[in-house]
Order: C-alpha cells, then sequence, then structure tokens
C-alpha cells in the first residue's frame, strides 16, 4: 500500500483519482486496532469535534422549534419547508430530500433519505481503501466514507430535523423518551450506484 500523505493522513489518490478534487479525509484511516482479523474504527476525536464546530455554525438549534401539540405527520411537513428554504438560502445544495413518517407501537418516526446529489459525496480515499483492503467498508464510521460536502449535507438535515426533538432518554437503563425517532441516511440505491461506479473507475 503506498504511504500515507502526512499532510492529510490519507493514501495518495492513484490511477484515474491522481489529482482530482477528492478534499482530506477527516481522519487518519491508520488510526484502527485490529478486532478478530478485522479493520474496526477507533474514531478519534477530532471528527466528533469537526461535527460539533460545524453544527455550531448552522441557525438550526436543538429543540428550538418543538411543539409536542403536532403531530409527527405535522412536523415532517414543517422540516419539509425548513429543508426547502435551506436550499433556498444555499444553506443545503439541491437535490432530492424524501421526508416520510412511521407510526409505530412505541411512539413515530421521520424518517429522510437523499439523492440526486450533484457535488461528490463518496471520499475517493475511502474507495481506494475498500478496494485494496479486506473488510474495510464494513467497519468504517460514515465520518470516513464521505467528502466534507457529504457530512455536512447529512449534519445539516439532522439540524434541522432535531429543532422539532427532544431527548430525554437514559439508554443505560434503556429507557427511551423522545418527540420523535429520526434517521437522515443517503438513499441507499442511489448511493450504492455511486460507490459502484467508483470502484470500477478505480479498477479500469
Amino acid at each position: 500500500m503506498a504511504e500515507l500523505d502526512k499532510a492529510s493522513g490519507c493514501n495518495p489518490v492513484v490511477g484515474k483519482f491522481r489529482g482530482g478534487s477528492n478534499p482530506p479525509c477527516p481522519t487518519n484511516f491508520d488510526n484502527m486496532v485490529l478486532v478478530g482479523g478485522n479493520q474496526a474504527p477507533d474514531l478519534p476525536k477530532e471528527a466528533e469535534m469537526d461535527r460539533y464546530e460545524f453544527l455550531k455554525t448552522l441557525p438550526f438549534k436543538y429543540g428550538s422549534k418543538l411543539d409536542t401539540k403536532l403531530s409527527t405527520t405535522e412536523e415532517a411537513k414543517l422540516i419539509r419547508a425548513d429543508i426547502k428554504e435551506a436550499v433556498k438560502t444555499g444553506l443545503l445544495p439541491k437535490a432530492k430530500y424524501s421526508v416520510r413518517t412511521k407510526y409505530f407501537s412505541g411512539g413515530s418516526s421521520i424518517d429522510v433519505r437523499i439523492s440526486d446529489v450533484k457535488t461528490p459525496i463518496i471520499n475517493l480515499d475511502w474507495i481506494e481503501r475498500v478496494m485494496t483492503e479486506a473488510h474495510w467498508q464494513y467497519n468504517t464510521p460514515a465520518c470516513m466514507k464521505y467528502t466534507d460536502t457529504g457530512r455536512s449535507i447529512l449534519w445539516t438535515v439532522e439540524a434541522i430535523v432535531n429543532q422539532y426533538n427532544f431527548d430525554k432518554s437514559e439508554p443505560m437503563v434503556d429507557y427511551f423518551f423522545v418527540n420523535f425517532y429520526s434517521s437522515v441516511e443517503y438513499n441507499w440505491q442511489w448511493e450504492r450506484s455511486i460507490t459502484e461506479s467508483l470502484k470500477t473507475a478505480y479498477t479500469g
């Protein structure tokens, strides 16, 4: 394997990726521990600090729009409007943002799936590592998989959703009390198509 780049902590991009626009990875890929022969991530504190610092720059504050009189369906409608406004003001890129609600015996959830983003979201150094090391992709934190843009989109949408939430859970005693459960991810089929295309380009 190529020697790590001292500035970014990433392997130099090779082949068709050489000299590309890929930003430095957010963490040092070699900060890993071996568990049962597989690569398991030991996530450095810098990665979470990046997220924390980024969230502080956003106008969306946790619980700032909480209204327990609203149904989850009504909150989802407001979240759609907030996302639309964030795109209009440039805080989010133009893309497809699907906001869906689910109701179940333990409460409800709001799930956002993102696709059709025009800017690169997959870290090309992650692609290189996946192609050259077994088991790498199965135990890698998302912060290593996505570019800075890819992560900022997820974090911004998460912040928008969390304006309407509260969390009084106590996971240590398996007690969960939230206004609603939520998830923000890229559409897996769309993301997979991009990832497979990049893998093909890497080996081509």
